[in-house]
């Protein structure tokens, strides 16, 4: 979906096939989105909405723990983060 000034809305389902690439084909969609998005090129809209709907996939579907899920969205200087997470993370911090 476009919003004005070329910014987009993302769905969930860009969201989650980033996370749990377990869909190979789906993931090779998400995946240069996102790197668009970390890169700069892309600039999208995350509602909270949408990110709820995340966490709630990730926790009923997934069955992932509170602090797995808070692990793969939120920041933790502790743990060395790959890519994938560091560019989902910026996503988020938009």
């Amino acid at each position: 979906m476009k919003t004005a000034d070329n910014v987009f809305a993302i769905d969930a389902n860009i969201i989650l096939r980033y996370l749990i690439p377990d869909h190979e084909e789906l993931f090779a969609k998400a995946e240069p989105i996102l790197d668009n998005v970390a890169d700069g090129i892309l600039t999208v809209l995350l509602d909270p909405v949408i990110l709820a709907e995340v966490v709630f996939v990730l926790s009923k579907h997934y069955g992932l723990s509170r602090i797995k899920t808070a692990s793969l969205l939120g920041p933790n200087p502790a743990e060395p983060e790959p890519r994938r997470y560091a560019r989902l993370r910026r996503l988020i911090s938009l």
